[in-house]
């Protein structure tokens, strides 16, 4: 098995829904469907930290060294 080192970059954002998006999330969760909604085309997403999704390392921290993955159990 071959292992890469490669970071997967992810970005924690905020994302602003209304009351209405979050009853739409909870009916979906209730279904047992993957919860989503449409956001409009000029909405602004703004970013907390971006880490690997792997090693979750800060993006700072990592970003000139290999990724070594933390163990899942």
């Amino acid at each position: 098995m071959t292992m890469t080192t490669a970071h997967q970059w992810q970005a924690a954002t905020t994302l602003p829904v209304n009351n209405e998006q979050i009853q739409d999330m909870l009916v979906s969760a209730a279904r047992g469907e993957t919860p989503g909604f449409e956001l409009p085309a000029d909405t602004e997403i703004d970013v907390i930290t971006v880490s690997c999704g792997k090693c979750m390392r800060l993006f700072e921290d990592a970003k000139d060294e290999p990724c070594v993955p933390v163990p899942m159990p």
